[in-house]
């Protein structure tokens, strides 16, 4: 009787619901779009005239001067002398060049995109042309005056390349640079608070630089190449680099002025220079430094790092744990305190120099050590 009871809840049910179904005829007519547009949800402006937020002068530089998202419809040329490409003057302002460049090809002057000090800048996947050649440290300067420029806080510029400009390749002082390529400019390549995965291939000036002011800055997964007689391969002295290659190839400048990495603190790094040092830091661990005159590593405290020079020390620190310094013919490792678990190597001179010494060993030369612990010879 129960089960008869239920059975019959059981169909009373399935009736009820599908009396509630709405109707399986399909609307008449043909389908509609019930999605909206990628312009709907992502409103978008073309860089053209007489579109909301665009003007462009008669030597065709574009402002933007609204905040929103624009993009390039085309490449983009100029000629006169003082002529930036874009302008950017409002705050949050997404600029997608679209794969398109923006190219100079007379004169010296302005700058490929230009944001002054406006802020939330998004500037990304595009090219900046200028005519910029170089030819061992000298430059012949000619196109824009710099590529992307600006220092208003939170800009980002990524997927960029900068190529043939007269001074600045990219600057973004208080932003980010991220996956960008700068190839031949006259002065500093990139400057930011943080710079990843970027590479200067060769500038006049400091190739990858932290401004000044930015005391938390990074430099991460980069290489830089400077090619004039002065500045760094890198320069982070007040920050951190990271994963990185720094080159300087200037061979006038004093040590303790540049280097192929200059940075508070560096990690896993190469860094090499002619003049400078290899690589100059307060600390640094897994690294390896190359000079020619300066030292191959100028680290106060230091581990498990190589360092070489051909008329300068090898290694050159306070502290120095776990490492390897040779040097052609000056000190293979110098150490103003204590040197620990290192070996030096100078042929037919002074291998290790330090006050103290622990379990450290001379490939070849002398040790002039004061005191000796575990094995120092």
């Amino acid at each position: 009787m129960k089960s008869l009871l239920s059975q019959m809840l059981v169909c009373l049910s399935l009736a009820t619901a599908l009396q509630a179904q709405s109707s399986l005829t399909p609307p008449s007519g043909p389908p509609t779009a019930s999605m909206k547009t990628l312009q709907q949800v992502q409103p978008r402006v073309p860089l053209l005239a007489g579109q909301l937020g665009v003007s462009i002068n008669a030597a065709g530089t574009i402002t933007i001067s609204l905040p929103g998202s624009y993009y390039l419809t085309a490449n983009v040329t100029l000629t006169a002398l003082a002529a930036s490409g874009v302008i950017i003057a409002s705050d949050n302002v997404t600029l997608d060049l679209n794969g398109f460049s923006i190219a100079k090809t007379t004169s010296t002057g302005g700058a490929g995109v230009f944001f002054g000090s406006s802020k939330g800048i998004r500037i990304h996947s595009g090219n900046i042309l200028g005519t910029t050649t170089a030819s061992g440290s000298s430059f012949t300067t000619g196109g824009f005056a710099q590529g992307i420029i600006g220092d208003g806080i939170g800009a980002r510029v990524s997927d960029c390349l900068v190529e043939g400009v007269a001074t600045t390749g990219i600057q973004a002082t208080s932003g980010v640079v991220e996956g960008c390529i700068v190839d031949v400019c006259a002065g500093v390549g990139i400057q930011a608070t943080t710079v990843l995965n970027c590479l200067v291939t060769t500038s006049g000036d400091t190739a990858i630089k932290l401004p000044a002011s930015s005391k938390l800055g990074v430099i991460n997964q980069s290489s830089g190449q400077c090619a004039g007689t002065g500045g760094s391969g890198i320069d982070a002295r007040f920050g951190v680099v990271k994963d990185s290659r720094g080159l300087n190839r200037g061979s006038s400048v004093p040590v303790d002025e540049s280097a192929g990495i200059f940075a508070k603190t560096v990690t896993n790094c190469l860094g090499t220079s002619i003049a400078g040092s290899g690589i100059s830091a307060e600390v640094g661990s897994n690294l390896r430094g190359i000079s020619s005159t300066g030292p191959g590593l100028y680290v106060y405290v230091l581990a498990d790092s190589r360092g070489a020079s051909t008329d300068g020390r090898g290694l050159w620190s306070n502290q120095v744990d776990n490492c390897v310094g040779h040097s052609s013919t000056a000190i293979g490792v110098f150490a103003w305190k204590t040197a620990s678990f290192t070996q030096g190597v100078r042929t037919n001179g002074v291998a290790i120099e330090a006050p103290v010494a622990t379990g450290c060993t001379s490939a070849s030369g002398t040790n002039n050590v004061n005191q000796k612990f575990f094995g120092t010879l």
